[in-house]
C-alpha cells in the first residue's frame, strides 16, 4: 500500500506542475485592484472592467477544466489502488489526464493573452516586471466590488 501514497504523490505533482509553468511571473488574483499597479500601469476604468471580465469568464473555465482534471486524476489513482493491474488501461487513462491537463493549461494561458492584448506589449512587460522585482511591502486587500444581483 505504501506505492498507492507514493503513485498519488506522483500524480499529484504532475498535476500542479503545469500551473506554475503557465502562470510564470504573472502576479496571481486580481491585481489590477492594487492601487499601486494601476498607478504604475496607468489602468483606466474601462481597461479594468476588461480586466475584471477576462478574470471572471477565466475562472469559470478553470473551474470546470480543475474538476475535469481531478475526475480523470481520480479515475488513475483507483487502478493504481486495485489488485489486479490493468497497464494498458492505465496508460490510456493517463493519456485522458494529459489531455485534461493540457486543456487546463490552454485556459490559463489564453487568460494571459488577453491580458496582454488589453495591456499591450510594453505594460504587460511593465507588469512583469513590477512582480519580478517584489511588488514592495505587503499590501491592504483590493477593494472588492460591490456584488449585484444574481440574474
Amino acid at each position: 500500500m505504501a506505492n498507492v501514497g507514493l503513485v498519488t504523490l506522483i500524480i499529484g505533482f504532475l498535476f500542479l506542475m503545469p500551473a506554475a509553468a503557465v502562470s510564470q511571473g504573472l502576479p496571481a488574483g486580481r491585481w489590477w485592484r492594487d492601487p499601486r499597479v494601476i498607478q504604475q500601469l496607468g489602468l483606466t476604468n474601462p481597461e479594468i472592467d476588461r480586466l475584471e471580465q477576462a478574470y471572471t469568464e477565466s475562472r469559470r473555465r478553470l473551474i470546470q477544466s480543475k474538476g475535469a482534471l481531478e475526475a480523470e486524476r481520480f479515475e488513475l489513482e483507483t487502478m493504481f489502488e486495485k489488485n489486479k493491474f490493468n497497464e494498458t488501461a492505465a496508460r490510456q487513462q493517463f493519456e485522458r489526464l494529459e489531455q485534461k491537463r493540457a486543456a487546463l493549461a490552454e485556459s490559463r494561458f489564453q487568460f494571459v493573452i488577453k491580458v496582454r492584448k488589453i495591456l499591450g506589449p510594453e505594460r504587460f512587460q511593465k507588469l512583469l516586471d513590477f512582480y519580478q522585482q517584489g511588488p514592495g511591502p505587503p499590501r491592504p486587500n483590493p477593494p472588492r466590488r460591490k456584488a449585484g444581483p444574481i440574474p
